[in-house]
C-alpha cells in the first residue's frame, strides 16, 4: 500500500517483526491516530500505533530542525557496536552489574530469571565497561548501573567507587530501590562511595497498583528508599513503567508525590511499556501506550494545569541550551556540556518549576514561550566562535534579555529574577554562577517520557541517534533499544559472559 506520510528529512527504515529483515517504513495519519507501517515481502503487512494524536506527532517533528540526519546503513540495527552511522554521542551510559533480580515482573525487558548461571561481570569486566564508555564519550557523561537488579552485585559499591575515580560526572543506580527502602546504611555507604542519584522504580502510589505490576506490596519499601536517600543526600527519578488499563490514571498522583519530596525527586520518567515477543494487531492496540498519551494524561489529571501542545517539547528540544552553555566552558579540557541529540520521537518533557516550601508549580512554558527562547539561544550559538576562558557577561545578558523578552503575558506575578535562578541552576550555574551560593525556594522537577522501542515501532534512525548506550565486556557499545529488543544483543552478551556467582 501506498505509505501516506514518511520521516523527515528522509526516508526512514525498520525491520520485520518476524524475521528482522530491514524493511522501508513509513508513516501514515488515521482518525484513531498515527501508524507505522511497513511490509515484509515474506511476513506480509505490520501496522502499529505511533502516536495517538497527530498533533502531539507534528510538534515533535518540526524539532528536526536542530536533528543532525545519521547517514544511511542499509543493515541497522543488525550491524551494531555502534557503527560508523551512529549520529550521537551518549550522554548516559548503562553498565549491567548482573541480570539477576529479587522481583520477577512479567515485562521486564531484561527477563531476569532465577537460574545457577547469570551474568555477574568481575571487577576486571566491569572496569573494562567504564573504559569504553570513557574515552567513546565525547560529552560530559554520566553511567548508570543496571540489571537485574545492581545492588545484588558484590561489586556494587566498588564499580560506583570506580566510575567517580575514573572522572564520571554523574553515577546512577537504576533499582527497585527494595535495599535503598529497607537500610538507610546501604544507603549512606552508597552515598560514601560515590552515588549520586536513584533511577528508582515507581509504577504508582499505592500497592493495588504494586500488586498488579510486580506481584507484591511495595508502597511503603518506594516511600521509606526515597526518604533514605534524601537523608544519604541521593537524589532521585521516579521510573514508571506505564501500562494502559493498569496504572495509567497514576501520573497526577505520582506528580502530586514527587512535589510532596521535592526535597530529593529531581525527575520522573515515564517509559510506556514495550512489548516483547509475538503480541497479536488488537491486543497492541488495547495496551498500546504512546507518548502522546502521556501528554494528555498529564493535561487531564492535573485540571489542565499541565498543557500537552504548550508545555511538551522533544527531549532534544534542550540542545540550544547546552550549545549555549557551551560556549563558555573554562578551557579545551573542560568537558563539553551534555548535548541531548536523541530523536526527535524519542521522548517528550517539560519542565516543572516547583515551590519547595508551598508545593505550588508552574510549567516553564507557562510563564514564556518556550519556543521562541530555544530559537534566539539557537541562533546566538550559531553566530558566535567559542573563546575558551571568554567572559560569561555577554552570555549572561544575553539569556536574561531573552527570558525577559519572551516572557508570556500573565506571568508578571512570578518575578523575573526567580526565573533567572530556575534557568541558572538548568545550566549548572555555568553562566550566572549564583547556583551553589545557597538553595532556592523553586526547584526545578523533569517531567518526561521515553518510549523504547520494541519490534513492532522499532525505526532505525531514532536507534542512530540513541544517545543511551549499553558498555559490553567484550569493549562496544550498543544502543539501547539494539540492546534490548530487535536483534537483541542482551541475550547474546548475557549467555556469553554467564557464569556461577559463588558468594563466601
Amino acid at each position: 500500500m501506498a505509505l501516506a506520510y514518511k520521516s523527515r528529512p528522509g526516508e526512514m527504515t525498520s525491520f520485520c517483526p518476524e524475521c528482522l529483515k530491514p524493511l522501508e517504513a513509513g508513516f501514515e495519519f488515521t482518525p484513531q491516530g498515527v501508524f507505522i507501517v511497513k511490509t515484509c515481502p515474506d511476513h506480509g503487512e505490520t501496522r502499529d500505533l505511533f502516536y495517538r494524536h497527530p498533533e502531539l506527532f507534528d510538534r515533535a517533528m518540526d524539532y528536526m530542525k536542530w536533528h543532525d540526519v545519521p547517514a544511511a546503513n542499509p543493515d541497522c540495527p543488525n550491524d551494531c557496536g555502534p557503527c560508523a552511522a551512529h549520529a550521537s554521542p551518549h550522554a548516559i551510559l548503562n553498565i549491567d552489574l548482573t541480570n539477576a533480580c529479587n522481583l520477577h515482573c512479567p515485562f521486564c525487558f531484561a527477563a531476569a530469571e532465577k537460574k545457577e548461571e547469570q551474568f555477574w561481570p568481575d571487577l576486571d569486566q566491569i572496569r573494562v565497561m567504564l573504559e569504553t564508555g570513557f574515552k567513546n564519550k565525547g560529552h560530559m557523561a554520566g553511567v548508570q548501573f543496571s540489571g537485574g537488579e545492581p545492588t545484588l552485585s558484590p561489586h556494587f559499591f566498588e564499580a560506583i567507587s570506580m566510575a567517580r575515580d575514573m572522572g564520571y560526572f554523574w553515577t546512577q543506580a537504576v533499582t527497585n530501590g527494595i535495599k535503598f527502602g529497607t537500610s538507610l546504611e546501604f544507603a549512606l555507604e552508597a552515598r560514601k562511595a560515590g552515588l549520586r542519584g536513584l533511577y528508582l522504580q515507581f509504577d504508582g502510589v499505592d500497592d493495588r497498583v504494586w500488586r498488579a505490576t510486580r506481584g507484591r506490596d511495595l508502597a511503603a519499601i518506594k516511600e521509606a528508599a526515597v526518604e533514605n536517600c534524601r537523608k544519604a543526600g541521593i537524589s532521585v527519578t521516579l521510573v514508571t513503567t506505564l501500562i494502559r488499563g493498569v496504572n495509567d490514571d497514576q501520573i497526577g498522583k505520582i506528580l502530586d508525590f514527587a512535589i510532596r519530596h521535592i526535597h530529593s525527586v529531581v525527575g520522573l520518567s515515564f517509559q510506556p511499556l514495550a512489548f516483547t515477543g509475538r503480541v497479536p494487531y488488537e491486543e497492541r492496540m488495547q495496551k498500546r501506550y504512546t507518548l502522546s498519551d502521556l501528554a494528555y494524561d498529564f493535561e487531564r489529571q492535573t485540571g489542565g494545569k499541565i498543557q500537552a501542545m504548550r508545555d511538551f517539547v522533544p527531549l532534544s528540544a534542550t540542545q540550544p541550551i547546552s550549545k549555549f552553555v557551551d560556549l563558555y566552558r573554562p578551557s579545551a579540557d573542560t568537558p563539553k556540556t551534555l548535548i541531548c541529540s536523541c530523536h526527535p520521537l524519542c521522548g517528550l518533557g517539560t519542565y516543572l518549576l516547583v515551590n519547595q516550601s508551598t508545593g505550588e508549580y508552574f510549567p516553564l512554558p507557562q510563564i514564556f514561550d518556550w519556543d521562541a527562547i530555544l530559537q534566539d539561544l539557537h541562533d546566538y550559538a550559531a553566530s558566535r566562535k567559542r573563546d575558551y576562558g571568554q567572559s560569561k557577561l555577554p552570555g549572561a545578558l544575553k539569556l536574561a534579555r531573552t527570558l525577559w523578552k519572551h516572557r508570556r503575558r500573565g506571568s508578571a506575578s512570578f518575578p523575573a529574577w526567580k526565573i533567572v535562578q530556575a534557568f541558572d541552576a538548568l545550566t549548572g550555574g555555568r553562566i550566572f554562577r549564583i547556583t551553589k551560593k545557597k538553595r532556592y525556594e523553586w526547584r526545578l522537577l523533569l517531567a518526561a517520557g521515553m518510549h523504547f522501542m520494541d519490534n513492532y515501532n522499532f525505526i532505525s534512525e531514532r536507534v542512530q541517534s540513541c544517545v543511551i548506550q549499553y558498555a559490553t565486556p567484550d569493549g562496544r557499545l550498543i544502543p539501547f533499544c539494539t540492546y534490548n529488543s530487535g536483534p537483541n544483543f542482551r541475550r547474546d552478551i548475557e549467555d556469553t559472559y554467564k557464569r556461577t556467582l559463588h558468594q563466601g
